[in-house]
């Protein structure tokens, strides 16, 4: 009784997710900069090096990596088609 009680918990609570709204640039960015001071020196450093490949120095940053996905999404953007195969990753609905 127990097992299958456990069950329709998680049934429900993995059905629910699907429905969740997204965070926005705001929550990304805390969740970012919350992240980033948990980091250890090692993963500091290799996050660093991953964020040194971003071509235009001023998104060399874990709060821009963390809103990007979120940005290709715009058809203005000038990276929306070339990424449009991640959009299905990365999407609210």
């Amino acid at each position: 009784m127990a097992r299958k009680i456990f069950s329709i918990i998680v049934l429900t609570l993995l059905v629910a997710t699907q429905h969740a709204h997204s965070w926005g640039r705001e929550g990304h960015v805390i969740v970012a900069r919350i992240a980033e001071h948990h980091l250890t020196d090692k993963a500091r450093d290799k996050v660093q090096r991953l964020l040194d490949l971003e071509p235009d120095r001023r998104n060399r940053t874990l709060e821009h990596a963390a809103v990007w996905p979120d940005l290709i999404k715009n058809p203005r953007h000038p990276q929306h088609k070339q990424f449009a195969f991640a959009r299905p990753m990365h999407s609210t609905q």
